[in-house]
């Protein structure tokens, strides 16, 4: 059985990276669940509490999963949202960035997003010294697919009839 390595928070900019623990479930399951949330994301149905719990089991055990519970410090100071580094392979320096949502509405439309996503690219670059990100999100998603843009995310192509597309962000093209 692997434990997942501990670490503490990470800051960067306007928010903190906490990491996904027991107490943040219920909060982090309503937000998931929002139709607003859900329908952004690949899995798009409506999660149960013990599928939630039971995620979050496998979860502990997988040594390259990092969730964090992104933690607005400048104007809420608390958290709204968050997001995710995940199938870590150090050895090619390559994972997938995702599970990005800002869950609390009074924190959208105010760059948290962005920022949470800036703070995301941060702790692949400086803690897992990653060169490469992927990540795939539906192209009608607007203001997700601007932000990975401007993070210097390159459109890598289409992957399914939905929309899904897979997007790319390369320290070193």
């Amino acid at each position: 059985m692997t434990i997942k390595p501990m670490m503490g928070p990470f800051e960067h900019g306007r928010v903190r990276l906490v990491p996904l623990e027991r107490e943040h479930l219920a909060m982090t399951l309503a937000w998931r669940n929002q139709p607003r949330v859900r329908n952004s994301l690949v899995t798009s149905r409506y999660i149960s509490r013990n599928e939630h719990m039971s995620w979050f089991e496998d979860y502990l055990l997988r040594p390259n999963d990092y969730t964090f519970v992104v933690e607005e410090t400048d104007v809420f100071k608390r958290p709204v949202g968050q997001v995710a580094i995940y199938d870590v392979d150090v050895g090619r320096s390559i994972a997938e960035f995702g599970r990005l949502m800002i869950g609390d509405p009074c924190a959208l439309g105010l760059g948290v997003g962005r920022a949470a996503a800036e703070a995301g690219v941060a702790f692949s670059d400086q803690v897992l010294r990653l060169n490469i990100l992927r990540l795939r999100v539906f192209d009608t998603n607007l203001p997700a697919v601007r932000i990975y843009e401007k993070l210097e995310f390159k459109r890598m192509g289409r992957l399914d009839q939905k929309g899904l597309i897979l997007m790319e962000r390369d320290k070193f093209p």
